[in-house]
């Protein structure tokens, strides 16, 4: 009878201690988040000071992204759990590439007939292009397998775009306090915060495809301001990394070179700034 009231009690002792650790660690991953916004904010004030005030736009661009960079990172770790549509399959997709990056799998191996309108239950996944889950392999062949792992590659990427939107407005309008304005604008943009959480569908997709959009459109204006073959290349090869992740939608910055040659056949040529 001891030893039963022994045995039930040290269950119980051990669940406590299961329960209180886990709690722990919730409350630091609340108090780590909370930092992570509150210098993201810090750095984004610094930077506008720095932008409007003193016109010192290098380091209020360094300030603009690091904020984006921690506002995004905030947003990244605060579900500890993986989203049910879409990101739980991405991240099950991203996991089986980790041992066979060509091979996009949902499952390891096929447990019963394929159905190929069943996008979502298949042995192999073909429902996504595989770039932006190579990423997500990649970030956790680097940092671990966990939830937020998968989401590092968007947190990157959607800073960066801070950078290319800041870049082409630049270009577009050759005004530096209104390029920063727009950057600034997209700095904490809850919609993308959302995919980056994993809370919106598309979550990772859907940034790595803007990621590669937007830097296509960056390469395209970079080329029509100095035109080389390098620069051509690269417009070229950011297209195809949006082809990857979205299809043939990824073409959209062709677009813009449609429209470009059309205004110069009515003889308008496009201004740049600088």
């Amino acid at each position: 009878m001891a030893t039963s009231h022994h045995r039930i009690y040290s269950n119980i002792s051990s669940r406590l201690v299961n329960l209180l650790e886990a709690q722990n660690h919730n409350i630091r991953r609340v108090f780590y988040t909370n930092e992570l916004f509150i210098a993201s904010v810090v750095l984004f004030l610094l930077a506008l000071i720095l932008q409007y005030r003193f016109q010192k736009t290098t380091l209020a661009l360094i300030c603009l992204f690091g904020a984006a960079f921690l506002v995004r990172l905030c947003f990244a770790h605060l579900d500890p759990f993986l989203h049910p549509w879409d990101e739980k399959f991405h991240a099950l997709v991203a996991r089986n590439m980790m041992a066979a990056p060509l091979t996009p799998m949902l499952k390891p191996a096929a447990i019963y007939t394929e159905v190929p309108e069943a996008w979502c239950c298949n042995h192999i996944w073909l429902h996504k292009q595989p770039l932006f889950m190579w990423q997500a392999a990649l970030s956790m062949q680097l940092f671990g397998v966990s939830e937020f792992s998968i989401r590092h590659p968007s947190v990157l990427a959607g800073a960066l775009m801070i950078l290319l939107l800041y870049r082409i407005a630049l270009i577009t309008i050759n005004d530096q306090n209104f390029s920063f304005f727009a950057a600034s604008l997209f700095c904490f943009s809850y919609f993308q915060l959302g995919l980056i959480s994993g809370y919106r569908g598309m979550d990772h997709n859907d940034v790595a495809f803007g990621f590669y959009i937007l830097a296509s459109i960056w390469a395209y204006l970079e080329f029509l301001r100095k035109p080389s073959f390098g620069k051509a290349g690269l417009v070229g090869l950011l297209a195809g990394c949006a082809i990857l992740n979205k299809w043939l939608t990824g073409l959209l910055v062709y677009s813009a070179w449609g429209i470009h040659f059309l205004l110069s056949l009515k003889g308008k040529s496009w201004k740049g700034g600088v």
